[in-house]
Formats: structure tokens, sequence, C-alpha cells
């Protein structure tokens, strides 16, 4: 398993399509064990009614698509013969979020060396294609995502796609980069950004006469040409 394109991760060019602006995820590719491993991983550690069994299932759901051969491929030759890697793309904090809470649900674990495999080389994944990207900012995030926890609460999800929406609409490339690595920062409860966001969900959730986890936030990704796959 391997990330594809990071020191541009534009995947225009690669691609040939042009569904992410550059600096925005990470592509990954596997081969068809690879990707079939990492999905019974997933499905075997989480815990039902958590927010890990929401976020790592939502990216099992992309390995399972992308093992069916319903989004990337990468060809590369071996040996005069024609290997077909399957991938996905993944938007930068999703990333961020699905790794730290595998490893949360992987400790679980500790003896079954196939999840623990699989853990390890997603944290791996993480931690070259961010150093790829910009080794100074990439060191920073991954540093800051290992000594630091996300909550894992019903509040993260909404704040995820509230973080991914802003990456998103800001400049391309190294700019975007930048934001990122400045926004990682709120993943935290102590920070009073994402207390803030609390605070209003928490509002609208009592206007709405809902739960905070209920809610669901309407920001136009197609409208700016980041409809996915």
């Amino acid at each position: 398993m391997y990330f594809k394109n990071a020191l541009n991760l534009s995947f225009i060019e690669y691609a040939h399509r042009p569904p992410y602006p550059n600096g925005t995820g990470i592509e990954i590719f596997g081969d068809y064990w690879d990707l079939d491993s990492l999905y019974y991983t997933l499905h075997a550690i989480t815990t039902e009614g958590t927010a890990s069994n929401y976020v790592l299932l939502g990216f099992a759901y992309d390995v399972r698509k992308a093992n069916a051969n319903l989004r990337e491929t990468d060809a590369t030759e071996f040996t005069e013969e024609l290997i077909i890697y399957r991938g996905f793309k993944y938007f930068w904090f999703d990333f961020f979020v699905t790794v730290q809470f595998m490893r949360k649900c992987a400790n679980a674990f500790p003896s079954f060396s196939s999840i623990q495999a699989d853990t390890y080389r997603l944290e791996s994944i993480l931690e070259s294609s961010l150093k790829a990207f910009d080794p100074i900012l990439g060191s920073e995030i991954f540093e800051w995502l290992s000594l630091n926890l996300i909550p894992e609460n019903e509040y993260i999800g909404l704040f995820i796609r509230d973080l991914t929406y802003r990456a998103l609409t800001a400049i391309d490339g190294p700019e975007r980069f930048k934001q990122i690595r400045e926004e990682v920062e709120t993943l935290s409860i102590r920070n009073p950004i994402y207390k803030a966001f609390k605070k209003d969900m928490e509002a609208q959730a009592k206007l709405n006469n809902c739960e905070p986890g209920q809610l669901d936030i309407d920001y136009d990704f197609e409208e700016r040409g980041f409809n996915g796959n």
C-alpha cells in the first residue's frame, strides 16, 4: 500500500481529471489483498455507537469501493507485466482523524498482528505523504497529531467538514497547506475555535430540538467543484 503524487497532490496531472485542486489531500493505492486486509481490519476494530465507528466505517466504504474498481487506478510495470493498483482520494483532515482513531481502536487488539500491520502502514503513509508535500510543515503536522488527541464525540464529524471546506476555499498549493498546518491545532477540546464551534452546535441543536450529532451543515462542495467520486 502506498500514496501517489504526494509532492503535488493535485491529482489533476496524474489522473487526467480535476476533482480536487492542489494540496487538498492524499491518494492511497494498494493491491487487492492490501485493501481487503485494511477493510476487514477497519470493521474488526470499530465499536457501534461511537464517533470513531462513524469515521472508520466511512473510510472503509471508500476502501471497499476502491477494491471494487470504482475509484482510482494506477498502472505499474513489473518485469514486463502491467500491474494495476486500486486507490482513492481522501481529504487531509478526514485522513488525520481516521489514522488517529484507527490507532486508538487498534490498541485494544495488541496481539492481532494483521490489525497492527494495517494500522502502522496507514500511519507510515500519513507521515510520508505529509513530509513529501512539505518537509517542515508536514513534520510539524505529524508531530502535533502524534502528541495530541483529537476529540472523539458527536461534534467531530461536523467540525472536520467545516475545516475541510475552509481549506478547499483557500488558495491552492503551499498556501492551502500552511492553512492546514495552522488549523490542525484546532482539533483539540482546549482550542478556543473548537470550543466556539461546539457551543454553536449545541445552540443550533437546542433550536432544532435535536441532538448535535443529528445536525447537518450544508457545505456546497459541488458548487466549488469538489464533488468527489
